[in-house]
């Protein structure tokens, strides 16, 4: 039975009031229920915390990565430019250009793919007849932008120290061949 206590009335009384009823078995209050819930789950809210912890990991070793491989492929080509009198600096620049822009035009198709495989994930989802759907506040893909964006910046700086790396004598001997 759901009762609507009056305002003032303290939940002792209404506990102590309502068990002495006949066939009344158990009184709980919707705050003991409130914190039943929440604490039922806690144990969820930790494993979406370690998903999303080891998800931001795998994206920032992926950027990390990629980012590396573009200055690394390319250590012929850049090592020729510096023979040839283009400062480090220049090539940083424009690999970081590179590279941020990649970046930049990447996110709008994987917060698209993103927010429609997440729909998707949540509607298998079906619990005593009630459908689940994905429920997510306005300002959650803008956070991931800018963790994106922050991530892609911070794998820049191994890249960039891979190319002040390059040894040009090296390079020209290999491309003379």
């Amino acid at each position: 039975m759901l009762l609507r206590i009056r305002p003032g009335t303290t939940e002792q009384a209404v506990s102590s009031r309502i068990t002495v009823l006949p066939g009344v078995i158990k009184y709980l209050s919707t705050a003991t229920v409130a914190d039943a819930i929440r604490e039922a789950f806690g144990l969820y809210d930790t494993l979406v915390g370690l998903m999303l912890a080891f998800a931001a990991l795998m994206a920032a070793a992926l950027l990390f990565n990629a980012m590396l491989v573009n200055v690394v492929e390319r250590a012929v080509e850049l090592g020729t430019l510096q023979a040839a009198g283009m400062a480090p600096r220049m090539q940083s620049r424009l690999v970081a250009t590179e590279n941020l822009l990649l970046a930049v035009l990447g996110l709008p198709l994987g917060l698209g793919a993103g927010l429609l495989v997440a729909s998707w994930f949540m509607s298998t989802y079906e619990t005593e007849g009630y459908r689940w759907g994905l429920d997510m506040r306005l300002g959650t893909p803008f956070v991931v932008v800018g963790f994106v964006l922050l991530a892609a910046i911070l794998a820049q700086l191994p890249a960039l120290r891979a190319i002040r790396r390059v040894d040009i004598a090296k390079t020209v001997r290999e491309r003379s061949l």
